[in-house]
């Protein structure tokens, strides 16, 4: 996966981008992996930090199908296990759906590594901005999934999915679809063999 995050992301976890690494056998081998999976909309997801309750937050969305994912509380150690944490919330908003499992399993054995990159993409970046402001109300929404002390991601990210309709260019039309079903139907479409 490529992780594109704003500036303002950039900044405050340190990330190094592929160029950077020091060790000239892992940036070669992050920057081929960077150019093989770069321009696959599958593969790229943009990143945006805002908070909540005075925890940093990342908002993830998907570029092909604007699967979003909300993880909060992420530290900056946190930041290496970031594919891991989209993975585990994509496994439980498809958890029950046998439909989609084998070309789920397809998709994650297809992106081996995260990598980050600044996101540039002005769609990206107004889907990502649209997620936070407009889902998330700036992460002030958060504190309606709060159950008995503790936060609700899981039913965060469901219904940030689920229950929230956005738009996508279809045959360039706009149509309104639940990112969580076009996520599906795309991924299905994809991985089919």
């Amino acid at each position: 996966m490529i992780f594109y995050a704003t500036k303002k992301t950039f900044e405050r976890y340190k990330i190094k981008e592929p160029h950077e690494f020091s060790d000239e056998t892992a940036r070669d081998f992050v920057m081929s992996l960077f150019e093989h999976q770069k321009g696959d909309p599958y593969k790229e997801w943009a990143l945006k930090l805002f908070y909540f309750d005075r925890k940093k937050c990342i908002a993830c969305v998907n570029f092909a199908t604007k699967l979003t994912i909300f993880l909060v509380d992420i530290k900056v150690n946190d930041l290496t296990e970031i594919g891991n944490y989209v993975a585990h919330y994509i496994q439980y908003l498809f958890e029950n759906d046998e439909q989609i499992q084998p070309y789920l399993e397809k998709y994650m054995t297809d992106i081996p590594l995260c990598l980050f990159a600044p996101l540039k993409n002005k769609s990206a970046i107004a889907t990502v901005n649209h997620a936070v402001t407009d889902f998330a109300c700036d992460g002030y929404r958060l504190s309606d999934y709060i159950e008995g002390g503790i936060l609700n991601t899981h039913q965060l990210n469901y219904d940030a999915n689920f229950d929230n309709l956005t738009t996508v260019a279809i045959n360039g039309r706009k149509e309104y679809v639940y990112p969580g079903e076009y996520f599906k139907q795309l991924i299905m479409e994809h991985y089919s063999d």
